[in-house]
């Protein structure tokens, strides 16, 4: 289960070219952040970025296989009347609700985003500018510190026995996991890594991030983020009667993927299709709103398409000068 730490030699080339971050990644970047922003803003939240930054291993030599991407956006709130710990945690809040709706990843890596205020500098020996392509802090070959394995799975193991109770408890029919219960385990296991990245001696090394790591490489983060959008789909559904069994009433993942690989590539956006056959496209550009509704009414596998009435405008948010306004398509896959 230890994620293992590795040195290298250089940067992680998969992200990188030499030195130089690649265009792509950081212009990816810039696109999950927008994303971000737009969920905030359909709640007319402003959050105000001083920058972007690319950190933690994946900026610095000792990357491994299981690393992720650290992308952190770093928030002004030196202007807002309201208390700063109230805003960190509605960042926070929203962080996990973007999280739980896509899964990103950069060449087969997972992206993590946080959101940070001035009054938690970031530490790590890498820190990359993603608003300026630049470096910020350029990492060096430093000598990683000698691991106590013995006192990192002594430390990991109470979280590792918590994870798996909650995942064994999700077909108890008299004490069944809750969706409230995942997420005070989630929290409080960034909260603790966090402790020991901002406050504690060696940041990457200490025994606080490496216990979060080996509880994400034995793959009970993603179990946990699986079994929380199962309680809330069951939460929200109602028991079906007895159907025809030649009546399809959701679609299947396979099917779900392939008529999102449809979408994509009839309309160049990347929709969110939901079992039910309900599917949205977000950051639709004003202009390209008209040509997308007419080439997907075209399609016989189209029950309706139509623009959201919603219009979302950045022009106050954005910072890597795409266009200002965007609109939401809605559609629904006709199910046989």
């Amino acid at each position: 289960m230890l994620e293992a730490v590795e040195k290298h030699n250089t940067l992680n080339q998969k992200l990188f070219s030499g030195m130089d971050l690649k265009s792509e990644v950081r212009k990816k970047i810039q696109e999950v952040v927008n994303e971000f922003l737009r969920i905030l803003a359909e709640d007319e939240i402003l959050l105000k970025v001083r920058d972007v930054i690319l950190t933690g291993s994946n900026a610095s030599y000792n990357y491994t296989d299981t690393s992720d991407i650290d992308v952190h956006i770093l928030a002004d709130t030196k202007s807002l009347d309201d208390p700063k710990k109230l805003y960190t945690k509605l960042y926070n809040a929203y962080r996990r609700i973007f999280e739980s709706k896509y899964d990103i990843t950069f060449y087969g890596i997972p992206v993590e985003l946080y959101v940070e205020t001035e009054d938690n500098p970031v530490v790590s020996n890498g820190i990359y500018s993603i608003m300026y392509d630049q470096w910020i802090k350029k990492p060096v070959d430093a000598v990683i510190p000698a691991i106590d394995q013995k006192v990192i799975d002594e430390a990991a193991q109470p979280w590792i026995e918590e994870a798996n109770s909650l995942i064994a408890r999700a077909e108890d029919e008299e004490n069944p996991t809750t969706e409230q219960e995942i997420d005070n385990y989630i929290t409080k296991l960034y909260e603790f890594r966090q402790t020991g990245i901002y406050h504690t001696a060696g940041s990457e090394f200490s025994t606080e991030n490496l216990v979060f790591k080996e509880v994400r490489s034995a793959g009970l983060l993603d179990e946990l983020k699986k079994l929380k959008n199962k309680i809330i789909e069951k939460s929200l559904s109602l028991e079906s009667l007895k159907e025809d069994e030649n009546t399809r009433f959701y679609l299947t993942e396979p099917e779900r993927r392939d008529y999102q690989v449809k979408i994509a590539q009839l309309t160049h956006n990347q929709p969110i299709i939901q079992r039910n056959g309900i599917f949205e496209i977000y950051n639709v550009k004003e202009a390209d709103v008209d040509y997308i509704i007419t080439i997907l009414k075209r399609e016989p596998w189209i029950e309706y398409i139509q623009k959201s009435a919603e219009r979302y405008d950045f022009s106050k948010l954005s910072y890597s000068g795409l266009p200002a306004r965007y609109f939401k398509v809605l559609g629904k896959i006709r199910i046989d």
